[in-house]
């Protein structure tokens, strides 16, 4: 059974963050991995009526030779985690653009329309009588690929620019300020997340899915910029922002017993910064179940983390529309 393209981006967001994990944090302690890195290998294989799956993914059957192959693509030194989540980061998506369904959205809807057509008088049935119905798990596919070719959304704003707020649009949607507009088919997004890296990739994978362009900041080069230099930097060229609050920290008030789950200083921090340069509308806030938010931002809407990327994927087509 042919999995779906946001399955398959679930397979390999769980794989890519094991890696990561296995050539980073815990490259001197990677032996508790080996059985969760053997059995979702084992997913990721499974799908290569799906995806191109690279030869390198085949044969490591094992985990020195994953961190073998890594080290070989990767230069070592200051730096070389963020470079090794780059390089894998940059495989999953070369694996993502392979995939490839059975049958695209347009020839589904096709095949709908013909079997709802008359039919050629050689392929009537014998004696007046009714052709078969399609199994349900065809029906099925025809119905969800029609739903997801209405719900996909493309990177071209439907609004329109004026010419008081063209400087500040064109920064926003990446567009060139001389000569004629350009628009950039891939709008740029931030992630601001903490240490839940299975979550992150899976926010990665679905924002370019969508047409989006992610920026991690820890990814980007750092050539002696702070993270608030990197925010800095990269924000007149910023669409929108996904805040990630997940259980991370914990704490507590003073006059309180029992401590709370949080999210790391740094994402409220830069989930403030964000609201204040980009505005509400094009900030959307994921939260783990439990996770406290700062009492002022109490006020704003935030997406369980339990069923996010519907919601998310409503807050981005009211953002861009």
């Amino acid at each position: 059974m042919y999995k779906t393209k946001d399955e398959v981006a679930e397979i390999l967001a769980e794989y890519f963050t094991i890696c990561v994990a296995i050539v980073t944090e815990d490259s001197s302690n990677y032996q508790k991995h080996i059985l969760t890195y053997q059995l979702s290998r084992k997913k990721v294989l499974e799908l290569d009526k799906e995806i191109n799956i690279p030869s390198w993914i085949s044969n490591a059957a094992n985990i020195p030779f994953l961190k073998s192959h890594v080290d070989l693509h990767v230069q070592s030194g200051n730096g070389s985690w963020s470079r090794r989540r780059n390089y894998l980061h940059s495989v999953m998506h070369s694996i993502m653009e392979s995939y490839h369904a059975p049958s695209g959205p347009s020839f589904a809807k096709a095949m709908s329309e013909a079997m709802n057509s008359d039919q050629p008088s050689d392929l009537k049935p014998a004696h007046g009588g009714k052709l078969p119905p399609l199994p349900k798990e065809i029906r099925d596919f025809l119905q969800s690929s029609e739903e997801i070719e209405k719900n996909r959304i493309y990177s071209q704003p439907t609004h329109q620019l004026t010419s008081l707020s063209l400087h500040d649009q064109e920064a926003r949607l990446g567009m060139s300020n001389t000569g004629s507009p350009e628009l950039q088919m891939k709008k740029k997004v931030f992630i601001v997340h903490g240490h839940d890296e299975l979550l992150m990739n899976q926010v990665h994978v679905f924002l370019t899915n969508e047409g989006f362009n992610p920026i991690i900041l820890q990814n980007e080069a750092n050539s002696g910029a702070t993270i608030l230099d990197k925010l800095e930097k990269n924000i007149d060229t910023v669409s929108y922002a996904v805040i990630l609050y997940t259980a991370c920290d914990e704490g507590k008030a003073k006059k309180e017993d029992a401590l709370k789950p949080r999210a790391r200083q740094n994402v409220v921090f830069e989930h403030g910064y964000l609201l204040s340069k980009l505005g509400r509308e094009y900030v959307a806030a994921l939260r783990g179940e439990g996770v406290e938010i700062p009492g002022d931002l109490q006020g704003l809407i935030t997406i369980p983390t339990d069923n996010w990327q519907y919601r998310l994927q409503l807050e981005l087509k009211k953002a861009f529309s």
